[in-house]
Protein backbone atom coordinates (compact mmCIF):
# COMPACT_ATOMS: atom_id res chain seq x y z
CA UNK A 1 0.00 0.00 0.00
CA UNK A 2 1.03 3.62 -0.50
CA UNK A 3 -0.96 6.00 1.69
CA UNK A 4 -0.57 9.78 1.75
CA UNK A 5 -3.47 11.21 3.77
CA UNK A 6 -2.90 14.87 2.92
CA UNK A 7 -2.98 14.19 -0.81
CA UNK A 8 -5.77 11.55 -0.59
CA UNK A 9 -3.54 8.93 -2.27
CA UNK A 10 -4.45 5.35 -1.26
CA UNK A 11 -3.37 2.79 -3.87
CA UNK A 12 -2.86 -0.88 -3.03
CA UNK A 13 -1.08 -3.57 -5.02
CA UNK A 14 -0.79 -7.33 -4.61
CA UNK A 15 1.20 -9.82 -6.70
CA UNK A 16 1.59 -13.59 -6.54
CA UNK A 17 3.43 -16.19 -8.59
CA UNK A 18 2.49 -19.88 -8.61
CA UNK A 19 2.33 -22.96 -10.80
CA UNK A 20 -0.91 -24.57 -11.96
CA UNK A 21 -1.73 -28.26 -12.36
CA UNK A 22 -0.69 -28.22 -16.02
CA UNK A 23 2.80 -26.88 -15.27
CA UNK A 24 2.18 -23.30 -16.38
CA UNK A 25 3.67 -20.53 -14.27
CA UNK A 26 0.96 -18.07 -13.22
CA UNK A 27 1.45 -14.44 -12.23
CA UNK A 28 -1.60 -12.79 -10.68
CA UNK A 29 -1.78 -9.16 -9.67
CA UNK A 30 -4.46 -7.02 -8.10
CA UNK A 31 -4.43 -3.23 -7.84
CA UNK A 32 -6.71 -0.37 -7.00
CA UNK A 33 -7.61 2.23 -4.44
CA UNK A 34 -8.08 1.06 -0.85
CA UNK A 35 -11.79 0.85 -0.11
CA UNK A 36 -12.89 0.40 -3.72
CA UNK A 37 -13.34 -2.61 -6.01
CA UNK A 38 -9.87 -3.77 -7.18
CA UNK A 39 -8.87 -4.70 -10.71
CA UNK A 40 -7.42 -8.18 -11.29
CA UNK A 41 -5.21 -9.67 -13.98
CA UNK A 42 -3.68 -13.13 -14.45
CA UNK A 43 -1.00 -14.09 -16.93
CA UNK A 44 0.38 -17.58 -17.67
CA UNK A 45 3.93 -18.39 -18.79
CA UNK A 46 5.37 -21.63 -20.13
CA UNK A 47 8.65 -21.23 -18.24
CA UNK A 48 9.59 -20.01 -14.80
CA UNK A 49 12.22 -17.51 -15.99
CA UNK A 50 9.64 -15.58 -18.00
CA UNK A 51 7.26 -15.48 -15.02
CA UNK A 52 10.05 -14.22 -12.74
CA UNK A 53 11.07 -11.55 -15.26
CA UNK A 54 7.48 -10.37 -15.56
CA UNK A 55 7.06 -10.30 -11.76
CA UNK A 56 10.23 -8.22 -11.44
CA UNK A 57 8.91 -5.84 -14.09
CA UNK A 58 5.70 -5.35 -12.10
CA UNK A 59 7.58 -4.88 -8.83
CA UNK A 60 10.00 -2.44 -10.47
CA UNK A 61 7.05 -0.29 -11.42
CA UNK A 62 5.98 -0.18 -7.76
CA UNK A 63 9.53 0.77 -6.81
CA UNK A 64 9.26 3.98 -8.83
CA UNK A 65 5.99 5.01 -7.16
CA UNK A 66 7.62 7.63 -4.96
CA UNK A 67 8.81 9.50 -8.03
CA UNK A 68 5.48 9.11 -9.86
CA UNK A 69 2.82 9.55 -7.16
CA UNK A 70 4.79 11.15 -4.33
CA UNK A 71 4.62 8.28 -1.83
CA UNK A 72 6.42 4.93 -1.73
CA UNK A 73 4.72 1.54 -1.43
CA UNK A 74 5.24 -0.43 1.80
CA UNK A 75 4.22 -3.89 2.94
CA UNK A 76 0.83 -3.96 4.64
CA UNK A 77 0.19 -6.15 7.71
Amino acid sequence: VAIHGNRNVRPSYWISRSQDLFGLHIVAWVWGRLGSEPKRRIRAFSNEQAAIAFSRHLLGRRGSAHRRIGVAFRLAP
